[in-house]
Formats: C-alpha cells, sequence, structure tokens
C-alpha cells in the first residue's frame, strides 16, 4: 500500500520496482528553495537519478514518472516541483517503490493553517519551525497567528511583561522560514472585536463599548472586547497597531478581523449599531489598502447585515467560518450569491479541551472542503483556536490540520481505514495512532475544560457549582484511562504517543478532582501535582509560558478546595 497525503489525483502504479532506495537529484535549482527542500530526500552519489523539468505556467499541475532507474518530474512552475518533491518524500518513506506515474494537482487554491497565538499558546521559534515544516510536507501555502495583543506593540510595554508576546524578529524569522516552505505568512490582528487585554489597560479602559468590570476573566474575554468606534482615540490605536505589526510580515495580505463585535448591537450611541461597524471597518480596510495589502476579513457580521456588502470594496476576501459537524451551506451560497470572494474555515475543534474533538472535526472539515469546492470559493482556512487558555499542544490539532490539507487538495479524500493508515504511517510513524486518538477524542468528550473552569469560577464568586459527572461516570472514565495507557505503552513512544497519553491523564484528574468536590467515593488513581509538573514542562518546550498559570491555576485551585470538602 502506497501512503500519501493529500490523495493524489491519478496514480497508475506500473511493473518493476526502484532499483535503488536513495536518488541522485541531477537538476541545477535556480530556486534556492528546491534545494534545500530537495535535501530532505534520501541521496548518494549512486543513488537514482532524479530529472526535474520545470515550466513558467500558472498552475501547481506535477507529474512524476518512476521507472527503475530513472525518476522524471515535471512541473508546471517552481511551487509544483516543490510539491512534487513533498510527494516523493513521502513515497521514499515506504522500504519498497513501486513504478508508478502520478498526475497531481490541488483542488482548491489557498491551503491556510489557523493558530491562536493569543489566548494561551505563542509557539516558540523552534515549534514554529516544525509547524511549517509539517505543513509543508502535507501541501499547505498559508499560515497565519491570530494576534490580539501578543506583540510588542509600544502601546502595552506593561501588559507584556505579564501576557508575554512575539517579538518582531521572530515573526520575521517566522515569515522568511515560510517563505522558504512556499508558505504565505500572512498578519491576523483584531481590530474592532476581540480586543480585550487591550481594552482592559488603563490608558484604553474608556474605549470599551462596555463600560463595566468583569467578575470572570476567561468567560469575559470571549464576549466583551469590542473597541467603541464612535471615539477618534479608537481608530487612532487600530491604525498605530496596524502600522507597527504589519512590517514584520512580507505577505501581500492582512487578515483585519473584525469579527464577533457582541457588545456594539446593545450600545446606545448617536448613530445605530450597523452603521457604526461598516463605517469603522471602511476606515480600517482603507488604512490597510493604503499600505498596498489586500484585506482579509470575518464574515459572521455582514452575514448578519448582507445589505451592508454593497459599501465594502470588492476585492476583499471575506473568511466565511461554521464550526458545527454539519455545518451550515446557506452561509457559502450566500456569500457566493453576493459575487464576493470567500475563503471557508472550518476547525480542529481542539478548543476547550486537551485534544482535538475528532468526531467533530472530521465531518465539519470534510463537508467545508466540499463546500468550498462546489461553490467556487477562493479556498480554507483551517482554524485552530485556543479558547480558554489552550490547553490542547499543537501535537493535538494536527490530525485536523492535516485533514483540512487532504481535502482543501483533494475534496473527494474518503475517511476510511486507507485514509487512517496513511495518516498513522506519514504523520505519527505508528500503526494504531490514529485510532488511539479517537478514543481519546470520545473519552474526553464525556466532560469538558470549561465546565471545570466553570466550577473553579463558582467557588470563587460563592456561587454553587454545577457538577456534570455521576459517580459512575468518574469511574467509567478511570477505567478508560487506563484502557488507553495499555495501548499507548505497547507502542513505541513518540511526541504524539506522550501528548495522547498526557491529555488523556489531565481528563482523568479533573474527574478525579470533580468526583472530591461531588463527595463521590472515588479513590484516585493520579496526583494533581504530579500532572501539573508533566504538563508544565511539556507546555515550556513547545510554547512561552505566557498564559500556562491560566490553566494551572484551576487545578490547583480546585485541588485544595477538594480537600476542603
Amino acid at each position: 500500500m502506497l501512503h500519501l497525503i493529500p490523495k493524489v489525483k491519478t496514480l497508475k502504479i506500473n511493473d518493476g520496482f526502484l532499483s535503488e532506495n536513495t536518488v541522485f537529484i541531477s537538476t541545477d535549482f535556480k530556486d534556492e528553495r528546491l534545494n534545500i527542500a530537495a535535501k530532505n530526500l534520501p541521496q548518494s552519489a549512486d543513488g537514482v537519478q532524479v530529472e526535474f523539468n520545470i515550466q513558467n505556467q500558472d498552475s501547481e499541475l506535477y507529474e512524476i514518472t518512476i521507472k527503475e532507474d530513472l525518476i522524471s518530474v515535471n512541473a508546471a512552475c517552481v511551487v509544483a516541483a516543490f510539491y512534487a518533491i513533498q510527494t516523493l518524500r513521502q513515497i521514499f518513506t515506504h522500504s519498497k517503490i513501486p513504478c508508478l506515474y502520478i498526475k497531481d494537482w490541488p483542488d482548491l487554491k489557498y491551503r491556510g493553517f489557523y493558530h491562536d497565538a493569543t489566548r494561551g499558546r505563542i509557539l516558540n521559534l523552534n515549534t514554529a519551525k516544525k509547524l511549517i515544516d509539517t505543513m509543508a510536507y502535507y501541501k499547505l501555502n498559508s499560515l497565519q497567528l491570530y494576534v490580539e495583543h501578543v506583540y510588542e506593540f509600544k502601546e502595552l510595554q506593561e501588559l507584556n511583561k505579564t501576557t508575554g508576546y512575539l517579538t518582531k524578529e521572530e515573526l520575521s524569522q517566522i515569515d522568511l522560514y515560510a517563505k522558504q516552505n512556499f508558505i504565505d505568512f500572512i498578519p491576523s490582528l483584531s481590530t474592532f472585536g476581540h480586543m480585550y487585554e487591550i481594552l482592559e489597560q488603563e490608558p484604553f479602559k474608556d474605549l470599551r463599548v462596555l463600560q463595566k468590570n468583569f467578575k470572570n476573566y476567561l468567560f469575559a474575554r470571549m464576549m466583551h472586547h469590542t473597541i467603541n468606534p464612535e471615539k477618534p482615540q479608537s481608530i487612532q490605536l487600530v491604525k498605530s497597531l496596524i502600522d507597527q505589526y504589519a512590517p514584520c510580515f512580507s505577505s501581500e495580505y492582512f487578515n483585519i478581523c473584525c469579527d464577533e463585535t457582541f457588545d456594539l448591537k446593545n450600545y446606545k450611541g448617536k448613530t445605530d449599531s450597523k452603521t457604526l461597524y461598516i463605517q469603522f471597518v471602511k476606515q480600517i480596510i482603507a488604512h490597510v489598502k493604503q499600505k498596498g495589502k489586500k484585506v482579509m476579513m470575518w464574515a459572521d457580521i455582514l452575514l448578519e447585515y448582507p445589505e451592508l456588502i454593497e459599501q465594502i470594496d470588492d476585492d476583499i476576501y471575506f473568511l466565511n467560518w461554521e464550526y458545527e459537524p454539519e455545518p451550515n451551506e446557506q452561509k457559502i451560497i450566500k456569500f457566493k450569491n453576493l459575487g464576493r470572494t470567500q475563503i471557508v474555515c472550518p476547525g480542529t475543534w481542539s478548543w476547550y479541551r486537551f485534544c482535538e474533538r475528532v468526531e467533530w472535526e472530521e465531518q465539519n472539515i470534510s463537508n467545508m472542503a466540499n463546500y468550498a469546492y462546489n461553490h467556487g470559493a477562493f479556498g480554507m482556512l483551517n482554524t485552530n483556536w485556543g479558547d480558554f487558555g489552550h490547553p490542547a499542544p499543537v501535537q493535538l490539532a494536527l490530525y485536523g490540520m492535516v485533514l483540512g490539507a487532504a481535502k482543501s487538495w483533494e475534496h473527494s479524500t474518503e475517511l476510511n481505514n486507507t485514509y487512517f493508515a496513511a495518516v498513522d504511517h506519514l504523520l505519527y510513524k505508528q500503526d494504531g495512532a490514529v485510532a488511539i486518538l479517537k478514543q481519546l477524542s470520545l473519552y474526553h468528550s464525556k466532560l469538558e475544560w470549561r465546565d471545570f473552569v466553570a466550577v473553579k469560577v463558582a467557588f470563587q464568586y460563592g456561587d454553587k457549582p454545577e457538577i456534570k459527572l455521576s459517580e459512575q461516570d468518574v469511574k467509567d472514565i478511570q477505567n478508560e484511562y487506563k484502557d488507553i495507557m495499555s495501548k499507548i505503552n505497547a507502542l513505541p513512544k513518540n511526541e504524539f504517543l506522550s501528548c495522547m497519553a498526557l491529555s488523556a491523564k489531565a481528563v482523568l484528574v479533573i474527574a478525579e478532582i470533580t468526583a472530591r468536590i461531588a463527595g463521590y467515593n472515588i479513590e484516585r488513581i493520579t496526583s494533581t501535582s504530579e500532572f501539573l509538573s508533566e504538563y508544565s514542562k511539556q507546555w515550556l518546550a513547545q510554547s512561552k509560558e505566557k498564559e500556562l498559570f491560566l490553566v494551572t491555576e484551576v487545578f490547583e485551585i480546585l485541588e485544595a478546595k477538594s480537600k476542603e470538602i
């Protein structure tokens, strides 16, 4: 079985096998990025010759012909040659390589991944580069990091001392590394909604639409974060943030976000909320365009008020998100009928969890990819949000990321045993890993991280917590944890299985603490302090410390509370 992700359009297996499992590249690449990429192939002086014929066409089509003593690659352009190299890399993970012919090209032009760098996990430079390597391997071509405040903005120097941030140098290095891998690193900055931390700072509190103090930080920053478009200082601040952030990126695009401006709906100002929204957005768009950038923005508000779209330039790229397992196709059709360019945006469902929710993301991503293809979308941007402190490590969002890559390249990809075996072989490098992840996902679905956070908040403000687990639920979770761990321990350890094991333990720790709080007669088989030590070590190996404390303090507070009861 030949394992390839994404699935290629045409694959013909011929008689015979490659005579050697190493290659010799006979082509002198003019683009150094191809030389760098080709180094990932197993090369030797006496290896099978690989010759490239690269055209100068506006297409990403490539062809690979493997004979016993020669590999020929015909590529429409340089980026197509890069994708051919990725396919060859995957082919060379097999011990016997058949003679074959491949003809391949992508269904969607734009194929992106979107990682939340604001609400918990700011990936360190090494992890960001590893993520880009993985994206390139599966032929994704765009990366965005979601940023609200986590950059060295001059207005936020005091905030950055406590919450962590990305530097201009780090972003520039990520930009360069992404470009080497034919990935467009696009700036994404909240400029209207989702400005909670900025608006919590003393100099800017009067710019909040909702003027009140919030009891619950984790919940409030998901809801109450809209800047007041009526105040002149608001657009001045937004322009300043854009001016500082844009120079870190070479991309021709800029995502201004402008989504979920919840508080604006109830705002009683001089002008109605719809008019306020569109006037402020138009100012932001004009400023970004003055910098020579193409504008992306989330589509949710304008989907509510489609009559306002006529007031916005017709060259905007609308990010049309829908995260339900059965997403609303009418949202995609609506933008198609409006004649506007859209990028559909599904999600990994790793938010407020310690691992992605596989049973939901498979449906969501697959359906949205089909919608994108059927309704002529520009592409697909697969999102990995970090609500409630982003407890899940990036490794436990990669199944969804790879699925997004597979479906945006070849929308007809079927999620069957052949596909799962390919993921095991190429991503996890371990047979049976997908099955363990699926079991872990269903196991985690018995309780959610945000429900545990809600228990902590209830105690914090003197309310009675809602316990959603029965005593039998906790016993069942303990038994399934043992089953999951027996399967993980039967396989050679790697980073993915280690992350699965720790996430399984996180769920059990939550269940056992909850059981103590509820007064159930449950004997613990985990230690909260030992878990937090392991979890912190894992977090710090991948990410800046940033908001690690938001996750650990929930465990620490409820562990202490469980001992009082």
